[in-house]
């Protein structure tokens, strides 16, 4: 799949999605899941943060993902809003509530769009140029609909 990053913010996008869902009563011409995934990473040098050996700290860091899909088989994309944050080291008791686990869209705009700006990235996948044309289609739609700003598709940055 090709990607595109979008210069169009994540709540941009969570409103279209939430406009979306309340103009048209739930039956909507795309597909949208969230989730948060968290990462603890065990092995790191304490002393840059200041803890001791012994004491059982992870560095732990997560990434929330929206996912926008269109209800058809054919020119395939998938819409992302990723965040993806640095939390630092947190005590291993601490992480208990740091399950990963789905979310609404009204859970992944409140809990996880307010972190930093910096940390949310807009992108496309494409399977082939008809589905990134069917997905500029959709895009164009969606910008006129909601008067949103021009938001302008960049290079490609990666090949998968």
């Amino acid at each position: 799949m090709q990607e595109y990053v979008l210069d169009i913010s994540g709540r941009e996008v969570v409103r279209w999605v939430k406009e979306e869902k309340s103009e048209e009563g739930g039956h909507l011409d795309f597909y949208e899941t969230a989730e948060v995934e968290y990462s603890l990473e065990e092995e790191f040098d304490r002393e840059a943060y200041g803890i001791h050996d012994g004491e059982d700290y992870d560095l732990v860091s997560f990434k929330a993902v929206l996912d926008i899909e269109p209800r058809v088989e054919r020119n395939y994309w998938i819409l992302q809003v990723q965040v993806t944050e640095f939390l630092g080291p947190r005590h291993r008791i601490e992480e208990e509530p740091l399950a990963s686990r789905e979310l609404t869209v009204e859970e992944f705009e409140s809990e996880f769009l307010p972190l930093a700006e910096a940390a949310v990235t807009v992108k496309v996948w494409t399977e082939t140029p008809n589905a990134k044309e069917h997905f500029n289609d959709w895009f164009a739609r969606m910008k006129s609909k909601h008067r949103t700003g021009a938001a302008r598709p960049r290079t490609p940055e990666k090949k998968t």
